[in-house]
């Protein structure tokens, strides 16, 4: 069976919190979903209880981080809210979304 596509969430953006909370889009249990995350800074990222670090790259000299998690969704997933945190309200460009494979 071919992986596919299934949804991708709408995009948060805040430039004024250290968490914001990501809504999975429409999905089934069993499905993947992965976060992607970006800050206009130099703080790393955290997930929520659940979801695996995939990787985090930080750029010193761009005072660039992005990251990505995953989760296999379970029943109640679907929609649902998922807060991703970074250590500093630093006022600084922080986003996220969350895409589903199947």
């Amino acid at each position: 069976m071919a992986v596919t596509f299934v949804a991708a969430g709408g995009i948060v953006v805040s430039s004024a919190v250290t968490t914001i909370n990501v809504v999975a889009p429409t999905l089934a249990a069993d499905d993947i979903m992965v976060g992607f995350l970006l800050g206009k800074d130099n703080i790393d990222h955290s997930g929520p209880a659940g979801w695996v670090e995939i990787g985090t790259q930080v750029n010193n000299t761009t005072a660039l981080t992005t990251s990505m998690w995953w989760k296999r969704a379970v029943g109640g997933d679907s929609g649902a809210s998922f807060a991703f945190t970074k250590a500093t309200d630093n006022n600084t460009f922080f986003a996220g979304v969350i895409a589903a494979w199947r």
